[in-house]
């Protein structure tokens, strides 16, 4: 159902239109790529989904995981150190021993070697799929714009187009709670930037410096204005006032819902539909 300023647009806008009857008007309007009683049409975008993160496990940490010794070697070339000298520093603190010659133990130095080589290639598969990913996201991206602008291009006029966006909207649909605190801040700012009343203690300091010397005899300056009761700082925790600039911030932003300013669509549509008026057609 149309709202009582979507009518007297719609009336408004047949009476301008090219055409003898309403019937032609509208029909003209229609073929301009008017959708006089639909609702504005939205772009739906898809949502990017990425293939699974690999699942990075190094084998050689599983077996020897559980060895003191090992996890020590482990934890030094994870910070960088070589397989070798990782071996000996655990092999120098006690925590790893040697196997004999001929044991059928096995070799921390292959072992770490194992390690170290499992890790890089875990390290080179994820970034790998980084780079797969941010390539592929890209190009998502690119496409849904693509077809973003290709849907704004085909979408059919509404009176909405034709109202523009509300003031409301322009201003990024701020709550009253938002703006409170906007204020707020703002005030603070103001509060701190604001010169000393004239005649006071400060506004003489800033004038003649820290030390003010009068002639002997010379009256004392004139006591400054009653200055609020209520600190600058700490006038939003009166509730008398914020409930009053609550109510205030709530009305203005009822009368931004209902007032609408032009868009570069709204313009748009109706340059066309005053070009071809003025053709004729």
């Amino acid at each position: 159902m149309m709202s009582p300023e979507e009518l007297m647009q719609l009336y408004a806008l047949t009476q301008y239109a090219p055409g003898n009857t309403a019937a032609q008007r509208l029909n003209f309007l229609q073929d301009l790529g008017f959708d006089l009683f639909g609702r504005p049409q939205q772009f739906v975008a898809e949502e990017f989904v990425a293939d699974p993160e690999p699942y990075l496990r190094n084998p050689v940490a599983d077996i020897y995981g559980s060895n003191e010794g090992y996890l020590q070697v482990f934890a030094a070339i994870n910070n960088g150190v070589d397989p070798t000298t990782a071996v000996k520093q655990a092999v120098d603190a006690g925590t790893l021993e040697l196997p004999l010659y001929g044991s059928d133990a096995p070799n921390p130095y292959e072992v770490a070697s194992q390690y170290a080589q499992k890790e890089i290639e875990n390290e080179m598969e994820l970034a790998n799929w980084e780079q797969k990913t941010g390539a592929e996201r890209a190009q998502f991206m690119e496409k849904q714009n693509r077809l973003r602008q290709e849907f704004e291009q085909k979408r059919p006029l509404s009176f909405q187009d034709l109202m523009g966006q509300s003031q409301y909207e322009a201003m990024g649909a701020p709550t009253v709670d938002e703006l409170m605190n906007l204020s707020e801040q703002q005030r603070s700012e103001w509060a701190a930037n604001r010169a000393p009343a004239r005649g006071s203690v400060d506004d003489m300091a800033r004038m003649y410096g820290e030390r003010v010397v009068r002639p002997k005899g010379a009256a004392a300056p004139a006591a400054p204005a009653r200055q609020p009761s209520l600190p600058k700082q700490d006038i939003f925790r009166n509730k008398q006032y914020a409930d009053a600039l609550r109510s205030q911030l709530e009305k203005r932003l009822g009368a931004a819902q209902q007032t609408f300013v032009p868009t570069e669509r709204s313009q748009a549509a109706l340059q066309n539909v005053a070009l071809m008026k003025l053709l004729g057609s």
